[in-house]
């Protein structure tokens, strides 16, 4: 109850400070596009306590909108859908378990965009994300159980975070980039393992902005 009262502190805290931002800035931003995107997610957790853990290839996708405010400044919100995989081991009274997840969110990054050089940009940004599904599998030894839904156990499903990343577009609106993502939150918490833990997260991605780059 503690960490879902944080989260929503957080996440309203967070949303009020955007709210702000994107008042003040896309009344004098001086150009927009708009583009698609999606790539390979990997995925860990922090402070974690089993022996083994492994990320399992996921994906992303989803659009994201350019407001250009100054020649080198912008601010970029997006919305994708994301999923993610994790594996993990133990042994436990003389058993090997392993313990696999699939995790399904819905993420809401909103990105200040700084450009070092034509086409050559760094992002950073919060992050909201509001988790659609999560399964688990639990195995023993050779034998392992069928995916069960555990999102309702989570309780508080909404994580905030941050993401930091780099990116390069050509003129013609092509770009490739890469992410790096962590929790604020840390409000992830599982039964087999022995506290709560954020997740972290990668991401290589492709994108195109419709209409070319332009002085964006």
């Amino acid at each position: 109850m503690r960490g879902m009262i944080r989260s929503g502190h957080i996440v309203k805290c967070v949303a009020l400070l955007i709210v702000g931002v994107l008042g003040s800035l896309t009344v004098s931003a001086q150009q927009t596009g708009f583009g698609v995107r999606g790539g390979v997610n990997g995925m860990a957790f922090e402070n974690q306590s089993l022996l083994e853990e492994e990320s399992l290839r996921g994906w992303h996708g989803g659009a994201y909108l350019k407001l250009g405010i100054t020649e080198s400044f912008g601010l970029q919100p997006e919305l994708l859908f994301s999923r993610y995989g994790y594996s993990a081991g133990a042994t436990e009274a003389q058993a090997e378990a392993s313990y696999d997840y699939h995790l399904n969110y819905l993420d809401l990054p909103v990105m200040l965009r700084f450009h070092i050089t034509p086409g050559l940009y760094i992002l950073g940004g919060p992050q909201f994300s509001y988790m659609l599904q999560a399964r688990e599998r639990i195995g023993w030894d050779q034998f392992a159980e069928e995916f069960t839904d555990i999102r309702e156990e989570r309780g508080d499903n909404i994580d905030v975070g941050a993401v930091v990343g780099i990116a390069f577009e050509l003129p013609n609106g092509l770009n490739i980039g890469a992410r790096y993502g962590f929790e604020f939150s840390r409000s992830y918490s599982l039964d087999h393992f022995t506290q709560e833990h954020g997740r972290r997260i990668g991401q290589i991605h492709l994108g195109y902005t419709f209409g070319g780059r332009g002085d964006l």
